[in-house]
């Protein structure tokens, strides 16, 4: 999704494929729209992947690549907070036109917090915070 801020040969290739710097998070899919406008399901998959680009780059000793990673990692981490969890549940996707409660696979509550909250890692809770999971 996201080549660390360089430019690819011809400048074919966006610098960030499905990350909407404007709107503060990403669109699984992509920056085109659907029937309901751009979407995503799994806010917290997508923290997950800035974090591993933040960490990547981090190791490689790329200063900048990691501070653009953890910026993206941070505003998705707070889109998270800010549209997919409300207090007693979560959105199943997020859409420009709005969210729906249902899931690619499932209509279920236990669906919907669980694409929300996975894969637990030790960033989960930049996303999903103690307060809102006592009110799930």
């Amino acid at each position: 999704d996201w080549r660390g801020g360089r430019a690819a040969s011809g400048h074919y290739y966006p610098v960030a494929r499905h990350f909407d710097f404007y709107e503060g998070h990403s669109w699984a899919s992509g920056l085109r729209p659907q029937g309901n406008g751009k979407s995503q399901e799994s806010n917290s998959e997508a923290v997950t992947a800035y974090v591993g680009c933040w960490m990547w780059y981090g190791l490689r000793g790329d200063d900048k690549a990691a501070e653009v990673a953890l910026a993206m990692a941070l505003e998705e981490a707070r889109a998270g907070r800010d549209l997919y969890r409300f207090e007693g549940g979560a959105a199943g996707n997020v859409a420009e036109d709005g969210y729906s409660l249902r899931t690619w696979f499932g209509d279920e509550e236990a669906h919907r917090i669980g694409i929300q909250t996975l894969p637990v890692s030790p960033w989960t809770g930049l996303t999903s915070t103690k307060a809102w999971a006592e009110t799930v």
